[in-house]
C-alpha cells in the first residue's frame, strides 16, 4: 500500500530505548516544568523519578539554581542549537557534578527541550588530577630549568662522546664562551693538555657508576686558567652532568689566610713581649700549646735555662720544669680561673723569682672564644718584663721624695701653674710661713690665694703677669704678699715650662722674701744718701780752701818785688785752681765717685784764658772729646787736670810772643787699651834751648803722667804738639 502523498510516517516509540541508557534524560517545556523522565540509575536523584513530572526546576532546585537552566532552555527553543553544560547537584550520594546536552525537540507546534544527563563527578575528577598534575610538571620542569639556568655553579652536561649538548648561563661565564660556541665544543677542549689524556678514564669511571670529585683548572677563551671544583656523574640516559664551582676566591682566600697566619706566626714570634697560647682542655686542665722566642729568652735570664720545651706540657709541669715553685704557680691559678669562668680579661703584677734573679712582670691574661661556642677554647698569657721599668720608677719616686725635701726646706716660693693659671704644686715654705695648708691654694687661680687677699692691685696684676708668662715671657717683679698678720716684701720671677718639643704647657714661678734686703738697702740709701751730703760738703770746702789759698799767694804776689818771683805765684796760683775746679766739679756732679773730664776740661780752659786776657783776644782755645770714656775718678781726674792746666797755661804764654795770633786745641781720643789727651798749637814753637833744658813746668808733666800709668810725649816744630797716654783702667800700685 502506497504511502498517500504529504502523509507522515508513523514514529516509533522511543521510550524502551531511552529507558535503556545508563544516562538520565529529562524532557522540559519553556517554563522548565519537568514533562518526561527517562532513567535507569533513577537511584542517583534524590526524588522518585515519578514524583518529578509535571513539577518545575524552581520547585526542584530552587529559584536560583534552577535559573541557569530556564535561561538555557529558553536559548535552545529560540535558536535550536543544542547547548552543553555542566553543574553540581546535591542527590542521594551526596554533591555530584553533572554534565547535560540540551536539545531541542519539535512535536507538531509543541517545542520541548530534551535534556540528556550525565554523572561526570568521577570523570571529572580524574581530568582535574591530571590537569594538576600536568600544571604541576610544567611547574617542575620550568623550576628545574630556571634553577639550572640561574645556579651559581656551572651545570655541564655532555653526551657520551664528550660533546656538550646543555650547559648554563654560569658556565658560560666561568669560561667566557657563548652557549652557541659552548655546544660546538667538547670536554677536552676547556681541559690543559697535560691533563686531557685523562678525561677517557674518567668518563669510563662514571660509566661503572662511580661519582667523581676533583679540581681543574678549566682554560677560559682568553686563555688564562680558572681554578674550579667539579663535581661530575654519569645519567641513566648516558648523559654526563658536571656541577663546577669557581674556587678562585677560595684559593686566594687561602693563600691570604696562609700568609696572614704566617704573619701572625712571625708577630706571635718576634714580639718582644712574652706569650704563650695556652689550651682549655675539659676538665679545666691547661695545656701549653705556643710560646713565643721572648718567653724562651726569659727562662735563660731569669732561670737561666734553654733547653726546656714547654709546647704540648701541662702549665703546671712545664713551669715546674723550669724552675718556678709550686706556690708562684699557685698564685696565678685564680687568675685562669676567673678568665676562663667569666671570660674577661685579668690583668695584674708578679715577681717572678729565679736563681738569676727576680723579675717583675706585668702580666695580661686574655679569653679566646670561638664563634658561636659557649666557654674558652684557649686563654692567652702576656707578660712584660718591668723590672727595670720598677727599678727605673723606684729611683725616679727616690728623686721626687728628694726634690720634694729640697723644695720643701727652702724658704723662697716654688710653684707650678696650668695655663689657666692654677695653682698646681707648691712647696712647704710659703704654706707655713702663711699657716696654710696645700688643699687651701692648690687647684684655685693663683692670684685666689690668701697671700694676696689685702690688695686688689696685687691680684690683678699678678693674674696679668701669669697670662704673659703662658703666653711664652719671662716676668720679674716684686710684689707685697700677706703672711698671716705680716706683709713682705716678694721678689718673684714667672717663666713658661715647656715640654721636650718646646710646646708651652704651663708655668713655673720662683718667689723670695726680699723684706730684710729692702730694709737693708732703704737704710743703705740713706746712710749713702747722708754720705754723698757729706761728701759734697767736704769738696766744697777743700775748694773753698785752694782757693783762700790761691787769693793769699794772689795778695803776696802783689807785695813781692820781682817779676820772676811774681811769676812763680802765679804758677802756683793756677795750679791751685785748676785742683779747686776739680772738687768744684766733684760738688755739683751727680755721681761723687768719678768727674766727668771734657766738661772739666772746658772749664780749666775758660778758667785759663780768663787769666791770660790778653793773650785770649788774639788766640783761639778749643776743646774736642772724639770718643772714649772720660769719665774719671778724683785720683786720676786730679793729676791729669794738673798736667792739661801746665800745657795749656804753656801754649798761652810762650807759643804766641807779641801780637802773634794762633789756636790752641784741647783733643780727646781713645784706642782700645789707652786714652789720649792732647794740647795742640800753631804757635812759634819752643827754642832750641828749651828743647834740650825742660822747665819746671813740663818736668812736672812727664811726673803726672808716670804717676797716672802713662807717658808723655813732645813734638816740636811749627807748633807744638804735646801728648798725654794714659791706660783706660788704673794700673795697680806695686
Amino acid at each position: 500500500m502506497k504511502r498517500q502523498s504529504g502523509a507522515r510516517a508513523p514514529r516509533p516509540d522511543l521510550a524502551p530505548l531511552l529507558a535503556a541508557l545508563d544516562d538520565i534524560v529529562f524532557e522540559f517545556d519553556a517554563r522548565g516544568t519537568f514533562l518526561q523522565a527517562w532513567a535507569r540509575n533513577a537511584q542517583k536523584l534524590s526524588r522518585p523519578r515519578r514524583s518529578l513530572i509535571g513539577r518545575t526546576l524552581d520547585e526542584v532546585l530552587g529559584e536560583a539554581a534552577a535559573k541557569p537552566f530556564v535561561e538555557a532552555f529558553s536559548r535552545v527553543l529560540a535558536s535550536g542549537q543544542a547547548e552543553e553544560m555542566q553543574y553540581p547537584l546535591e542527590v542521594r550520594e551526596g554533591r555530584r557534578w553533572f554534565s547535560g546536552r540540551l536539545s531541542r525537540v519539535t512535536r507538531g507546534r509543541r517545542r520541548t527541550v530534551v535534556a540528556l544527563i550525565r554523572d561526570i563527578t568521577e570523570s571529572r575528577a580524574t581530568s582535574e588530577a591530571l590537569a594538576a598534575a600536568r600544571r604541576r610538571l610544567e611547574q617542575g620542569e620550568a623550576q628545574y630549568r630556571a634553577l639550572v639556568e640561574y645556579a651559581s655553579d656551572g651545570i655541564f652536561v655532555a653526551d657520551r662522546g664528550g660533546r656538550y649538548i646543555e650547559v648554563n648561563s654560569r658556565a658560560c661565564e666561568l669560561v667566557g664562551y657563548s652557549r652557541e660556541e659552548l655546544l660546538r665544543m667538547s670536554v677536552p677542549e676547556l681541559v690543559p693538555a697535560d691533563l686531557a689524556a685523562g678525561i677517557a678514564d674518567q668518563f669510563e669511571q662514571m660509566a661503572r657508576g662511580r661519582a667523581l670529585f676533583f679540581e681543574y683548572e678549566l682554560k677560559r677563551k682568553d686563555g688564562s686558567l680558572v681554578a674550579t671544583e667539579l663535581s661530575t656523574r654519569m645519567l641513566e640516559d648516558g648523559r654526563v652532568l658536571a656541577i663546577v664551582r669557581d674556587i678562585s676566591a677560595r684559593r686566594r682566600a687561602d693563600r691570604e689566610l696562609r700568609q696572614s697566619q704566617h704573619r701572625l706566626d712571625l708577630i706571635f714570634d718576634n714580639t718582644s713581649d712574652l706569650q704563650v697560647l695556652i689550651r682549655v682542655e675539659p676538665g679545666g686542665r691547661l695545656v701549653v700549646e705556643m710560646a713565643n722566642r721572648a718567653f724562651h729568652a726569659l727562662l735563660l735570664q731569669a732561670f737561666g735555662v734553654d733547653d726546656v720545651d714547654v709546647v704540648g706540657r701541662d702549665r703546671t709541669d712545664a713551669l715546674t720544669a723550669i724552675g718556678v715553685r709550686p706556690e708562684e704557680i699557685e698564685r696565678e691559678r685564680p687568675h685562669f680561673e676567673r678568665v676562663i669562668r667569666t671570660r674577661e680579661r685579668a690583668d695584674y703584677t708578679i715577681d717572678v723569682p729565679g736563681p738569676c734573679g727576680q723579675r717583675v712582670l706585668e702580666v695580661s691574661i686574655v679569653p679566646v672564644v670561638e664563634d658561636g661556642a659557649q666557654a674558652c677554647s684557649h686563654v692567652l698569657w702576656t707578660a712584660r718584663d718591668i723590672t727595670d721599668r720598677v727599678r727605673v720608677t723606684a729611683r725616679l719616686a727616690a728623686s721626687k721624695r728628694r726634690l720634694s725635701q729640697i723644695l720643701d726646706a727652702l724658704f723662697g716660693f716654688v710653684g707650678l701653674f696650668d695655663r689657666d693659671g692654677k695653682l698646681l704644686y707648691c712647696n712647704q715654705a710659703p704654706l707655713a710661713a702663711a699657716s696654710l695648708a696645700p688643699e687651701d691654694v692648690l687647684g684655685r687661680p693663683f692670684w685666689e690665694a690668701p697671700w694676696w687677699r689685702h690688695s686688689a692691685s696685687e691680684r690683678e696684676r699678678l693674674k696679668d703677669v701669669l697670662r704673659r708668662a703662658a703666653a711664652g715671657e719671662t716676668v720679674r717683679f716684686e710684689a707685697t704678699a700677706q703672711f698671716g698678720e705680716r706683709l713682705a716684701s716678694v721678689d718673684q720671677s714667672y717663666g713658661p715650662l715647656r715640654d721636650d718639643q718646646g710646646a708651652i704647657t704651663g708655668v713655673i714661678g720662683f718667689a723670695v722674701d726680699v723684706s730684710e734686703r729692702v730694709r737693708t738697702e732703704a737704710a743703705l740709701r740713706s746712710s749713702l744718701q747722708e754720705k754723698e751730703i757729706l761728701l759734697r760738703e767736704i769738696h766744697h770746702r777743700v775748694k773753698n780752701n785752694l782757693q783762700i789759698v790761691g787769693s793769699l799767694l794772689y795778695f803776696h804776689s802783689r807785695k813781692m818785688e820781682g817779676d820772676a818771683a811774681q811769676a812763680v805765684l802765679r804758677d802756683v796760683q793756677a795750679r791751685l785752681e785748676a785742683m779747686s775746679l776739680v772738687h768744684a766739679s766733684l760738688y755739683e756732679a751727680a755721681d761723687l765717685a768719678a768727674v766727668d773730664f771734657v766738661a772739666y776740661a772746658r772749664s780749666m780752659a775758660e778758667q785759663v784764658v780768663g787769666v791770660h786776657g790778653s793773650v785770649a783776644r788774639r788766640v783761639q782755645v778749643t776743646v774736642d772729646a772724639a770718643s772714649g770714656p772720660w769719665s774719671l775718678p778724683l785720683e786720676r781726674a786730679l793729676p791729669l787736670g794738673l798736667a792739661l792746666n801746665e800745657l795749656l797755661v804753656n801754649a798761652l804764654k810762650y807759643a804766641f810772643p807779641g801780637d802773634r795770633a794762633g789756636t790752641v786745641a784741647v783733643r780727646f781720643s781713645a784706642s782700645d787699651d789707652e786714652l789720649e789727651a792732647s794740647v795742640i798749637d800753631d804757635g812759634v814753637g819752643a827754642s832750641d834751648d828749651a828743647r834740650s833744658t825742660a822747665g819746671f813746668g813740663l818736668r812736672m808733666v812727664h811726673a803726672l803722667a808716670e804717676q797716672l800709668g802713662g807717658r808723655a810725649s813732645f813734638d816740636f816744630g811749627a807748633g807744638t804738639r804735646a801728648r798725654l797716654f794714659i791706660p783706660r783702667s788704673p794700673r795697680p800700685s806695686a
